[in-house]
């Protein structure tokens, strides 16, 4: 699974290095250059929405249920 996620990934970073700019000139050329800003708010919600239905909770029964806040600290 960990090898499929890393694939699904990195096949997103690619096609959005590769379409990010076409979609960007496109949006410039016949909208307006505001609109490349507000591409990102779909996108955002399709993210949180596929974020909270994709990725469940798969903890251990006996795994901590808290933030390890001095490790946060420490990468902080």
């Amino acid at each position: 699974k960990l090898n499929m996620a890393i694939g699904i990934w990195g096949m997103v970073i690619g096609a959005s290095t590769a379409g990010g700019p076409i979609l960007g000139g496109v949006l410039v050329e016949h909208v307006n250059w505001q609109s490349v800003f507000f591409i990102n708010v779909p996108v955002g919600i399709l993210a949180v929405v596929l974020g909270v239905l994709i990725l469940l909770d798969h903890r251990a029964e006996n795994a901590p249920r808290s933030f390890d806040l001095l490790g946060i600290v420490l990468l902080s």
